[in-house]
Protein backbone atom coordinates (compact mmCIF):
# COMPACT_ATOMS: atom_id res chain seq x y z
CA UNK A 1 0.00 0.00 0.00
CA UNK A 2 1.69 3.41 -0.75
CA UNK A 3 0.13 7.17 -0.04
CA UNK A 4 1.28 10.27 -0.99
CA UNK A 5 2.12 12.38 2.17
CA UNK A 6 3.70 16.18 1.94
CA UNK A 7 5.09 14.97 -1.34
CA UNK A 8 6.48 11.75 -0.25
CA UNK A 9 5.37 7.99 -0.73
CA UNK A 10 5.17 5.92 2.32
CA UNK A 11 5.49 2.06 1.98
CA UNK A 12 3.71 -0.11 4.18
CA UNK A 13 3.70 -4.05 4.03
CA UNK A 14 0.82 -5.45 6.04
CA UNK A 15 0.70 -9.04 7.04
CA UNK A 16 -1.24 -11.55 8.97
CA UNK A 17 -1.07 -15.26 10.04
CA UNK A 18 1.96 -15.27 11.26
CA UNK A 19 1.75 -18.62 13.18
CA UNK A 20 5.20 -19.12 14.31
CA UNK A 21 7.03 -18.10 10.85
CA UNK A 22 9.99 -15.89 12.29
CA UNK A 23 11.81 -16.15 9.62
CA UNK A 24 9.08 -14.93 7.22
CA UNK A 25 7.95 -11.95 9.36
CA UNK A 26 11.69 -11.48 9.48
CA UNK A 27 11.81 -10.27 5.62
CA UNK A 28 7.72 -8.95 5.68
CA UNK A 29 9.64 -5.58 6.16
CA UNK A 30 12.07 -5.27 3.06
CA UNK A 31 11.71 -2.57 1.04
CA UNK A 32 8.87 -1.16 3.25
CA UNK A 33 8.95 1.92 5.65
CA UNK A 34 7.01 0.58 8.18
CA UNK A 35 5.37 -3.04 8.97
CA UNK A 36 1.56 -3.91 10.02
CA UNK A 37 1.24 -7.24 11.33
CA UNK A 38 -2.63 -8.08 11.75
CA UNK A 39 -1.92 -10.98 14.69
CA UNK A 40 -2.26 -15.07 14.54
CA UNK A 41 1.89 -14.62 16.18
CA UNK A 42 1.55 -18.04 17.40
CA UNK A 43 1.87 -21.54 15.80
CA UNK A 44 -0.37 -24.07 17.83
CA UNK A 45 -0.46 -27.14 15.39
CA UNK A 46 1.00 -27.30 11.57
CA UNK A 47 -1.44 -29.02 9.93
CA UNK A 48 1.44 -29.75 7.20
CA UNK A 49 4.25 -30.57 9.51
CA UNK A 50 2.57 -32.22 12.32
CA UNK A 51 6.38 -31.42 14.29
CA UNK A 52 5.64 -27.83 14.57
CA UNK A 53 4.14 -26.24 17.44
CA UNK A 54 3.41 -25.62 20.67
CA UNK A 55 0.82 -29.03 20.58
CA UNK A 56 4.22 -31.13 19.32
CA UNK A 57 6.39 -29.34 21.44
CA UNK A 58 4.41 -30.30 24.37
CA UNK A 59 3.57 -33.88 23.26
CA UNK A 60 5.34 -34.94 20.11
CA UNK A 61 4.59 -34.72 16.88
CA UNK A 62 3.23 -38.36 16.67
CA UNK A 63 0.33 -36.80 19.19
CA UNK A 64 0.14 -34.29 16.80
CA UNK A 65 -0.43 -36.64 13.97
CA UNK A 66 -3.65 -38.51 16.18
CA UNK A 67 -5.37 -35.49 17.27
CA UNK A 68 -4.98 -34.27 13.59
CA UNK A 69 -5.97 -37.88 12.07
CA UNK A 70 -8.93 -37.82 14.59
CA UNK A 71 -10.49 -34.45 13.47
CA UNK A 72 -9.77 -35.18 10.15
CA UNK A 73 -12.02 -38.35 10.16
CA UNK A 74 -14.57 -36.02 12.00
CA UNK A 75 -14.62 -37.86 14.98
CA UNK A 76 -14.60 -35.20 17.40
CA UNK A 77 -15.48 -36.74 20.68
CA UNK A 78 -12.59 -39.05 20.51
CA UNK A 79 -10.25 -36.55 19.71
CA UNK A 80 -11.20 -34.51 22.36
CA UNK A 81 -10.90 -37.21 25.22
CA UNK A 82 -7.36 -37.96 23.60
CA UNK A 83 -6.23 -34.29 24.16
CA UNK A 84 -7.81 -34.31 27.52
CA UNK A 85 -6.16 -37.29 28.46
CA UNK A 86 -2.49 -35.47 27.20
CA UNK A 87 -3.50 -32.28 28.93
CA UNK A 88 -3.83 -34.46 32.42
CA UNK A 89 -0.59 -34.96 31.87
CA UNK A 90 0.85 -31.60 32.34
CA UNK A 91 0.34 -27.89 34.24
CA UNK A 92 -1.62 -27.16 31.55
CA UNK A 93 -1.56 -23.14 31.85
CA UNK A 94 2.28 -22.93 32.98
CA UNK A 95 3.23 -25.45 30.00
CA UNK A 96 1.51 -23.02 27.33
CA UNK A 97 2.52 -20.18 28.55
CA UNK A 98 6.55 -21.35 28.58
CA UNK A 99 5.87 -22.44 24.86
CA UNK A 100 3.95 -19.24 23.88
CA UNK A 101 6.94 -17.16 25.59
CA UNK A 102 9.48 -19.53 23.41
CA UNK A 103 7.67 -18.57 20.46
CA UNK A 104 7.07 -14.79 21.49
CA UNK A 105 10.98 -14.58 22.15
CA UNK A 106 11.62 -15.49 18.40
CA UNK A 107 8.92 -13.82 16.71
CA UNK A 108 9.30 -10.49 18.62
CA UNK A 109 12.84 -10.48 17.81
CA UNK A 110 11.94 -10.94 13.93
CA UNK A 111 9.93 -7.49 13.51
CA UNK A 112 11.74 -5.16 11.81
CA UNK A 113 11.15 -1.74 12.49
CA UNK A 114 8.66 0.11 12.71
CA UNK A 115 6.23 -2.27 12.67
CA UNK A 116 2.63 -2.34 14.46
CA UNK A 117 1.04 -5.02 15.59
CA UNK A 118 -2.48 -6.52 16.83
CA UNK A 119 -2.92 -9.54 18.09
CA UNK A 120 -5.34 -12.49 16.83
CA UNK A 121 -7.50 -14.96 18.25
CA UNK A 122 -4.02 -17.08 18.88
CA UNK A 123 -2.05 -14.61 20.45
CA UNK A 124 -1.80 -14.05 24.11
CA UNK A 125 -1.91 -9.92 24.53
CA UNK A 126 -1.31 -9.83 28.27
CA UNK A 127 2.10 -11.44 27.69
CA UNK A 128 2.79 -9.21 24.69
CA UNK A 129 4.38 -6.09 26.84
CA UNK A 130 7.17 -8.41 27.79
CA UNK A 131 8.30 -7.80 24.38
CA UNK A 132 7.67 -4.48 23.58
CA UNK A 133 11.01 -2.43 22.41
CA UNK A 134 11.36 0.75 20.63
CA UNK A 135 10.25 0.84 17.22
CA UNK A 136 7.65 -1.74 17.49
Amino acid sequence: MQSQRRGKRTRIHLVSDVHGNSEALARAGDGADALICLGDLLLFVDYRDHSRGIFPDLFGAEAATRMIGLKTARRFDEAREYVSGLWATVDKEAAVEAAVRRQYERLFAAFPTPAYATYGNVDLPRLWADYERPGL
